[in-house]
């Protein structure tokens, strides 16, 4: 099974951290006890792989009975079945997670044999069945946070306990059954007592650090801007939920460093929804310094092409006969190409209100001619652009999917070399295509949704999604698909 203790972790790291109030920079959630309740049963399989691999030492003895002296010896004992019982793991602050497994057991399989010296000596062998049951498991998960953002898990204090002990010898004189079945019971239990807490810390702290060693906390996305999601801050644990701060910001690749021209807002009492196994925030934030960083790259200056059009509107030749009849100016050179140029005076900004998100920004929508004499362009007109779009929100089916409520585009001349260019009627014409065709086509398209991400074949179940002031809580329960 590839979802181990670290997978779990790693889940809890990707969710973020909350209290009454606080500085959300990005991303924060919570992961509740049903969640990590419903979680470990993934882990404990790595648990399972190291306890069932743990190496039983022969044993051997000797002992004094009525009719002479005995000399024993197990060997070749191996764990053939293990269960853990009923399992509860939950959390204690600072930094711990205890984990209870307790009513499990552990089946081995041995070889006996014994010698009885008498007035000579009787040899005798067998197999042996043991059960140890009524195996009480308590262990300490510790969770902290190293100076990368990168989390550390380790495993803490460990004890064992083993109630019941059955053996069935298979072999042998009748006579010597109860003999062999005290010699194997101290013998094992001792043994196995000795050895499981060795082999769950040694199934944790490999696992960790196999995970640890490839872990990066830093992601390109989109072409040259990269995310970075390391962990910020020590873990904040209550007595029923675990949370944790994950940086969540945008940067292009070139200028990690870069400062933002706006400050992270204050969230008062996130996580309005208790009834889900986890919930996590996004806060405007991450979006903005997204918007700001793609501007910053230059991803906000489009040439526009016919290969990047709709195929509606692709059939058109952009030459200036396709404009002269609203802007008689481009009539003085027939014929000739035209080169569109969209670029964004600033950065777009994200503002999240309860139930809509509103997207503002502006820019410059340039129209140059090539000329025929020597293939230059010039810059014909300028149009300024402002704009607002508002969506709502929701899931379905396990996908987000947003749907346009308004869009909203004003155009202003900031420039002609061309004459008079008939803004009003532009507008004009661009709200009724707005409404009419534009809106309908995108919400048709948006109308697909993104799939809420899966992770190592655990995917969410009965999603919700709610937009408040300045930042967007998604609630899941889990789900697990094994390949």
């Amino acid at each position: 099974m590839k979802f181990g203790l670290y997978s779990i972790v790693c889940i809890m790291s990707a969710l973020f951290s909350g209290s009454a109030c606080y500085d959300l920079r990005a991303t924060k959630g919570k992961l509740t006890t049903a969640g990590l309740n419903y979680l470990k049963e993934f882990g404990l399989e790595e648990v399972r792989k190291h306890l069932r691999d743990i190496s039983l030492p022969d044993e051997s003895g000797s002992t004094s009975i009525k009719v002479g002296h005995v000399d024993y010896s197990l060997t070749g004992m191996k764990i053939i079945g293990f269960n853990f019982g009923t399992t509860n793991i939950a959390t204690s602050p600072p930094n711990r997670l205890p984990l209870s497994l307790y009513g499990g057991f552990i089946d081995v399989v041995g070889n006996w044999a014994t010698k009885l010296k008498v007035i000579f000596t009787i040899k005798d062998h067998g197999r042996f069945e043991a059960k140890a049951n009524g195996i009480n498991i308590d262990l300490t998960v510790m969770f902290n946070v190293d100076s990368q953002g990168k989390p550390q898990v380790s495993a803490g204090n460990c004890r064992v306990d083993i109630g019941g002990f059955s053996v069935k010898v298979h072999g042998g004189a009748s006579w010597l059954y109860n003999l062999i079945l005290d010699l194997a019971k101290s013998s094992i239990k001792r043994s196995l007592q000795k050895q499981i807490c060795p082999s769950v810390r040694k199934a944790i702290d490999i696992q960790a650090e196999k995970a640890l060693h490839d872990l990066q906390v830093t992601a390109n996305i989109f072409k040259n801007i990269n995310v970075d999601y390391s962990l910020v801050g020590e873990p904040n644990m209550t007595s029923n939920s675990l949370s944790q701060g994950i940086k969540g910001i945008f940067y292009p690749k070139e200028n990690p460093e870069i400062k933002f021209p706006f400050p992270p807002p204050v969230i008062s009492s996130p996580f309005k929804a208790n009834n889900k196994m986890a919930q996590v925030v996004v806060s405007t934030y991450s979006a903005n310094t997204f918007m700001y960083s793609a501007w910053k790259s230059g991803l906000m200056d489009i040439w526009i092409t016919k290969a990047i059009l709709p195929e509606k509107f692709a059939k058109y030749n952009l030459t200036t006969d396709l404009i002269a009849p609203l802007v008689p100016g481009f009539k003085k050179f027939p014929g000739r190409p035209l080169k569109l140029r969209l670029t964004a005076t600033n950065f777009p900004q994200v503002i999240i209100h309860p139930n809509v998100t509103i997207i503002k920004g502006e820019g410059d929508f340039l129209t140059y001619i090539v000329l025929k004499q020597n293939e230059t362009r010039f810059e014909a007109m300028n149009l300024h652009i402002t704009f607002s779009v508002s969506a709502a929100v929701m899931i379905n089916d396990e996908k987000i999917v947003p749907k346009l409520a308004d869009v909203s585009v004003h155009l202003t001349l900031k420039s002609s070399a061309v004459g008079k260019v008939p803004v009003n009627v532009v507008n004009l014409l661009l709200k009724g295509a707005l409404k009419v065709s534009i809106m309908p086509s995108l919400n048709k398209y948006l109308s697909q949704g993104y799939l809420i991400p899966s992770f190592n074949g655990l995917s969410t179940v009965n999603s919700s999604i709610m937009l408040e002031k300045d930042y967007v809580e998604i609630c899941s329960n889990f789900k697990y698909n094994p390949n």
